[in-house]
């Protein structure tokens, strides 16, 4: 019972939508670094951006993770084992950490 209703909620528009949107302002975020600094795109230095920046950075990287991974971890409770017979989301599960570990080794 309590399954089906994460798996509503998980599937629903508005939740799939939050999602895309979160994936989407983070690619737009890698976009702009790489135009504003095709050199060193990925670089936090203070020499390509101010205080505000860098902290709106992080801002908007840690609240993509948050997103993604209250969505992944609850997709993987609703589909219980049925989870990992998709790649798209074994690649997602992987994301996750991955993505944290980098933002807390910058």
């Amino acid at each position: 019972e309590t399954r089906n209703k994460v798996g509503h909620v998980v599937q629903a528009p508005g939740v799939q939508a939050i999602v895309m949107l979160a994936i989407l302002v983070d690619l737009s975020i890698v976009i702009f670094k790489i135009i504003s600094h095709p050199n060193e795109p990925f670089s936090l230095s203070s020499k390509y951006y101010n205080e505000t920046d860098l902290l709106t950075f992080e801002i908007i990287d840690w609240t993509v993770l948050c997103i993604l991974a209250v969505e992944v971890l609850a997709r993987v409770f609703y589909q219980g084992s049925r989870f990992s017979h998709s790649i798209l989301n074994l690649i997602e599960f992987t994301l996750v950490p991955v993505m944290y570990v980098e933002m807390v080794t910058r």
